[in-house]
């Protein structure tokens, strides 16, 4: 019987942590605090994983706008101590905002890995002006927000 709490003291829960960010040309307006907004993001992920040691909490960076690949990742599902704070290198708005793109090609990629007990926390920061340019994934998948359990955004 001693083993058994034992092996549950060492069992880790993995935390996915999902950031979606706003890259396109309306983020200009107010980039040091998404800049700055995303890194303390990922410093409050780091002191919950040194908080709870029975917790694994890993990062996934993506950014959206429709220069080039539309939906980048800069961070994929890597451990949170090994993810170095953002930098202008990192961030660079222009152009329009496909958001819908970017939450369902992030969010569809995590739900391969995400596993039974596994909990996921997924940012989106909500783009000042709404304008849409979304014509890939959501168009393919109308029903992806029907899987999403709730929706909140910055």
């Amino acid at each position: 019987m001693e083993q058994n709490n034992n092996e549950k003291a060492t069992e880790r829960t993995t935390v996915h942590n999902l950031m979606i960010l706003d890259e396109s040309g309306s983020m200009q307006a107010i980039y040091n605090a998404a800049l700055g907004g995303a890194n303390e993001t990922i410093q409050t992920i780091r002191a919950a994983e040194r908080e709870h040691p029975d917790q694994d909490h890993r990062f996934t960076f993506v950014t959206f706008n429709t220069t080039g690949q539309w939906v980048k990742t800069v961070f994929d599902d890597v451990p949170i101590a090994e993810v170095r704070d953002l930098t202008k290198e990192d961030y660079r708005p222009d152009s329009c905002t496909p958001l819908y793109d970017a939450m369902g090609t992030s969010i569809t990629s995590l739900e391969r890995r995400v596993k039974e007990g596994d909990a996921v926390l997924v940012t989106v920061s909500r783009p000042p002006a709404w304008e849409r340019m979304d014509v890939r994934l959501y168009r393919r998948q109308p029903g992806l927000r029907g899987g999403v359990k709730g929706f909140g955004y910055l």
